[in-house]
């Protein structure tokens, strides 16, 4: 199992808006490059128009990204929030014409999406680490505290003593 951590779309509410609204839906959507990754898997660098290059190069991971992983969107629906899922299939391709972005897409397990704040103190310090991605995405490590910490949200959260701090 691995999980994935994807950046927000910064700047772009009405791209957030889409990424919320398909992942009530049941797809996890990636931004970056119009072309399907299935079909420049294999295909020679030469034989790729320079928009298909960096498709490949920024998107090519989320070809890798199997059902049972996680993935988590970072700062969706709001700030400082992350939706959370785990996965349910294989990458597919649907561009929105309106939209001409976020073509990507992961389908979810809809039971499993859960939204919650990233500084959560029910979320383990080394997973909240791995919830700051500085790239697009990224993978989050300490897949046992995340399975957890994701159960410690489900289950109410973790109610801190007066004077406890979430590292102790």
């Amino acid at each position: 199992m691995t999980i994935w951590a994807f950046k927000d779309p910064k700047g772009y509410p009405l791209l957030i808006e889409y990424v919320v609204e398909s992942l009530n839906k049941g797809e996890s959507r990636f931004g970056w490059g119009k072309a399907d990754l299935r079909a420049l898997r294999g295909k020679p660098q030469s034989d790729m128009t320079s928009e298909e290059k960096v498709t490949w190069a920024y998107s090519h991971f989320l070809l890798g990204i199997k059902a049972g992983d996680w993935v988590v969107h970072v700062n969706i629906p709001d700030y400082g929030k992350c939706t959370a899922a785990q996965v349910s299939g294989d990458y597919h391709f649907d561009m929105n014409p309106a939209i001409r972005d976020f073509g990507h897409c992961i389908p979810i397990d809809v039971s499993t999406k859960l939204v919650f704040d990233r500084n959560d103190v029910s979320i383990h310090p080394r997973v909240t680490r791995g919830l700051k991605p500085r790239r697009r995405y990224q993978r989050v490590s300490h897949e046992n505290e995340f399975l957890e910490s994701i159960a410690k949200i489900k289950a109410g959260g973790v109610k801190l003593d007066k004077g406890d701090s979430k590292g102790k």
